[in-house]
């Protein structure tokens, strides 16, 4: 049987991790989405994390972190959203964000319809298709969106030179990393400055698990 209380603990003190607070409402809403994602990983493959203590941190709270760093009514799109993280969790907790969801697996994209629909989430849509596809077949998303944010891209650069023409030019892209990524961004200073880009790290422990991990968020200057 399910410690309710439990769980409730582990988003409320996590969030707060974040300085985030999340309302009753909201945990359910991260609990019921929780269980959707269980049912459905059943019958397609949504994700490997499957014991339901990782799912909240891993995922959830994992997915909450940027929250911090998103203005106010900010117009978001989550590339590469796969099971709708951290597309889902960022709408749950700021309810003032538009959030467009793109995937290339039509599978995924109907679990994130239902998801949407069973929470009752409004101003997030979702696209079918790859990023290179969705510049052509939506050229009403060119330079489009305040963020542009990934948890799926193994690679910095590929996710920047997917995710930019989607970008205001003011806009921010935000993708999150272990710790290897400062590695991987040092051999990609020269290349960044090149293409008039500056990064910020944002390092952060993930809550319960110690597990250090980053947040680069890329900017466009001129």
């Amino acid at each position: 049987m399910r410690n309710s209380v439990k769980y409730h603990d582990i988003l409320s003190s996590g969030a707060e991790r974040f300085g985030l607070h999340l309302s009753d409402d909201m945990i359910v809403s991260f609990l019921l989405y929780m269980d959707e994602l269980q049912e459905w990983n059943k019958k397609i493959n949504l994700t490997a994390i499957t014991l339901e203590e990782e799912i909240l941190t891993k995922h959830l709270l994992d997915s909450i972190a940027p929250a911090p760093y998103l203005l106010k009514g900010a117009s978001v799109l989550d590339l590469g959203s796969g099971a709708g993280l951290p597309g889902i969790p960022l709408k749950i907790i700021r309810p003032d964000l538009r959030v467009t969801l793109l995937d290339s697996s039509r599978k995924k994209i109907h679990f994130q319809k239902h998801a949407v629909r069973m929470l009752k989430l409004s101003e997030i849509t979702t696209v079918e298709g790859r990023a290179e596809d969705a510049i052509k077949r939506h050229p009403d998303m060119l330079q489009c969106y305040d963020v542009v944010l990934s948890r799926a891209f193994s690679s910095l650069r590929t996710f920047v030179e997917q995710g930019r023409p989607f970008l205001k030019k003011s806009g921010s892209l935000i993708i999150f990393k272990g710790p290897a990524g400062t590695a991987e961004l040092s051999e990609l200073e020269q290349w960044l400055d090149q293409e008039r880009l500056t990064t910020r790290a944002v390092t952060y422990t993930l809550p319960h698990l110690e597990q250090e991990r980053v947040l680069y968020i890329v900017q466009q200057y001129t």
